[in-house]
């Protein structure tokens, strides 16, 4: 299976960015990483989330996790 990373100024396969979460994930994001992911998947690709730092992942695991998303997060160490 392909891998994408989908996130602020990255497109790949068409794929549509997805703006970054903040500290914490509103219920809108988790809607549009479900959407995504599953558009992702369909299509043959893995769905992967960037979080800036180890303290961003920390923040979005449980987020995910409550939403019953199986999205793998890694950290892009990117300038906010």
């Amino acid at each position: 299976m392909k891998s994408v990373l989908v996130g602020p100024g990255q497109n790949e396969a068409g794929a549509r960015a997805i703006p970054r979460a903040r500290s914490s994930c509103t219920g809108s994001s988790l809607s549009e990483f479900a959407e995504e992911s599953r558009i992702a998947r369909a299509c043959g690709y893995d769905f992967v989330v960037g979080g800036s730092t180890e303290e961003h992942k920390a923040a979005l695991m449980p987020a995910l996790e409550e939403a019953g998303l199986q999205i793998k997060v890694v950290v892009t160490r990117c300038k906010r």
